[in-house]
């Protein structure tokens, strides 16, 4: 066995010994101090460089080491075993245009030494870099040159960089300049008198952009699309899978991504800390939520409808609005039609069409002292799946929502709430 063969199988020897001891050490032992140098042995099936075997398609044994100072200086060694290809006359050797044949090149490992120099230098946050100092090293030329934007002083008015060579300085925001905050003023200013005066919204971070036109004709639907949302998300109890939007009649003219946008804030928000306007649909995404958008201009009982469809692991249930005398409206739901405007307190029942129910739904309301402003209904058929949308002055208890579940032949029972009364 020749003197390479044996020095890396005593190194791995000496690799799993180490496991072996490190996987034996007790638990409460003290993790070791960070060495300097690293080494590891490994077995391949077949080494290859640019796609031509180098051990004859056979396995290499391949290992290394690495040195690391904490100045930054590293070095390094990798080797491995080799077994060329034979040349025409048999010859275990490196077959080139230069070599003629029955020339035997021996080369049984391949050895590699690589060193050099590594330090980061972090300068995010003024005071990390010596300024004096640097300003010395700038001065004496071991420092080649330097850009800041960060300084121990903001802004830095007695710092000893400022009129150094070499050396660049600017601030860190260009909105920190005398003449940026002016017109960053200014702009401001006018972007908030132009929502206040038309309604168009301009470079805003927490919500969509739209022009002073485009506000008008979305205005309306933005209600009517937080009023879906909010609903069908209040009703969910399940890990939603899909959402389908549909725009039909005047509602497929206007710019439908606040649409959407808004339909998943809202569908999102009662299960979702982080979510907002600006990130609702990558939300969505982030949580598997395939959303899918239709615009048709079928005929239909309403000049325009919004509907949202949700599926989730066990239901897919649909919600649809229209805007009638400039407020939004709930028309449908669960393919069952009724016309009803929600307020900031709202109770939604679902049960079996049979009589005695309202009777014994307004009697648990009226026992808790909850008065009724308005009372929606609707069903499938003489008998079959019966809706209730019930709007009510104050706000209904989860014991109140208990006992209406307890009601017989009640199939859901859900107090829904609107606190920023968007719908209005």
């Amino acid at each position: 066995m020749n003197t390479f063969k044996k020095t890396t199988l005593a190194l791995a020897i000496s690799a799993l010994a180490g496991g072996a001891m490190a996987q034996s050490a007790p638990a409460s032992a003290p993790e070791p101090e960070k060495s300097p140098i690293t080494a590891n042995v490994t077995v391949v099936n077949d080494y290859r460089y640019r796609g031509i075997s180098q051990s004859n398609f056979k396995p290499a044994i391949q290992g290394g080491f690495d040195y690391a100072h904490e100045s930054g200086f590293y070095i390094g060694n990798w080797n491995s075993s080799i077994s060329w290809i034979g040349d025409a006359n048999g010859n275990n050797g490196a077959v080139s245009g230069n070599n003629t044949a029955g020339t035997s090149v021996s080369a049984p490992i391949e050895m590699d030494f690589y060193a050099g120099f590594k330090k980061e230098l972090i300068g995010a946050r003024g005071g990390l870099i010596d300024e004096a100092a640097l300003k010395e090293n700038l001065e004496s030329g071991h420092v080649a040159s330097a850009a800041l934007d960060v300084f121990v002083e903001e802004p830095p008015k007695g710092s000893p960089l400022l009129g150094t060579k070499n050396l660049i300085l600017t601030p860190h925001l260009g909105a920190s300049t005398t003449e940026a905050q002016e017109k960053v003023a200014v702009q401001i200013a006018e972007q908030i008198s132009d929502y206040l005066k038309t309604g168009a919204i301009t470079n805003a971070v927490n919500t969509f952009s739209l022009t002073a036109k485009e506000y008008q004709s979305v205005k309306p639907f933005l209600k009517l699309s937080s009023l879906l949302g909010g609903f069908a998300g209040q009703l969910t109890e399940n890990a939603i899978r899909s959402v389908q939007i549909e725009f039909e009649g005047t509602a497929t003219n206007v710019n439908s991504t606040p649409l959407t946008q808004t339909i998943i804030y809202s569908l999102l928000k009662p299960t979702t800390e982080s979510v907002n306007v600006i990130n609702s649909v990558l939300v969505a995404k982030s949580k598997s939520i395939s959303i899918s958008e239709v615009k048709h201009q079928k005929e239909n009982d309403y000049q325009s409808l919004i509907k949202l469809t949700v599926t989730t692991d066990k239901q897919t249930r649909s919600v649809s609005g229209t805007i009638f005398g400039g407020k939004a409206r709930i028309v449908e739901v669960k393919g069952i039609k009724i016309e009803a405007d929600l307020s900031e307190h709202n109770l939604y029942v679902s049960n079996q069409d049979k009589p005695g129910f309202i009777k014994d739904l307004s009697k648990i309301l009226a026992d808790n002292k909850i008065n009724i402003a308005t009372f929606h209904l609707g069903r499938l058929s003489s008998g079959g799946e019966a809706i209730a949308i019930i709007s009510t002055d104050n706000k209904i208890e989860n014991s109140v929502v208990e006992s209406i579940k307890k009601i017989p032949l009640v199939i859901q029972a859900k107090y829904i709430q609107f606190k920023d009364k968007e719908n209005e």
